[in-house]
């Protein structure tokens, strides 16, 4: 079964400025927040930073109600509104093309120097896509993310990856000018 039920039990969290309340409810698929995984669970634990997002100082939640929980087992339901086949379908896609540019960028960079030096071309590109993606990328996306969240709130993060999501039109700009100068740059070495 891959139905969301209409009514289910859940451990909520509430908080205000008197502390924290919590307490089993029966909850619908209407309480539930938009744009999020929905997920028919089989099996959920609490762990420790569950119960500390309960506390009034815990620190790990800026969210003023909370259905701790997220050690849990079962059933994708649907992504962000949209039905599972259709984002593993998306996913697969998008996945693909993320990495079509590997092999063309690993192969032209140790085409363009001598043969003893293409361990290290190829070193350097690693290096240099790890510093400029799994570093300066979060960074650079919370930036974007803090600047539109005046406009935003809490969609502001979405909105952030949205947006950095076009720099893959200039990262395609920048491969085409590199392709102008490929077959000079074969003929030099």
């Amino acid at each position: 079964m891959t139905e969301t039920p209409n009514r289910f039990r859940a451990l909520v969290a509430d908080k205000d400025d008197d502390g924290v309340r919590r307490a089993l409810r029966d909850l619908s698929p209407d309480d539930l927040p938009e744009g999020d995984v929905t997920v028919r669970v089989g099996w959920s634990s609490v762990n420790y930073k569950d119960a500390l997002a309960t506390l009034p100082d815990g620190g790990v939640t800026r969210q003023p109600v909370l259905v701790p929980g997220i050690d849990l087992s079962g059933t994708v339901v649907a992504v962000a509104g949209t039905d599972v086949p259709v984002v593993a379908l998306i996913s697969t896609v998008t996945s693909f093309l993320a990495s079509v540019w590997a092999g063309p960028s690993f192969g032209a960079a140790t085409r363009l120097v001598r043969p003893d030096q293409r361990a290290q071309a190829a070193a350097l590109l690693v290096v240099v896509i790890n510093i400029m993606g799994s570093a300066c990328g979060p960074l650079i996306a919370g930036a974007v993310s803090d600047a539109l969240a005046g406009r935003f709130g809490q969609e502001a993060l979405r909105y952030s990856l949205l947006t950095l999501s076009f720099l893959i039109a200039v990262g395609g700009l920048l491969f085409w000018a590199a392709s102008n100068r490929y077959v000079a740059d074969l003929g030099s070495n």
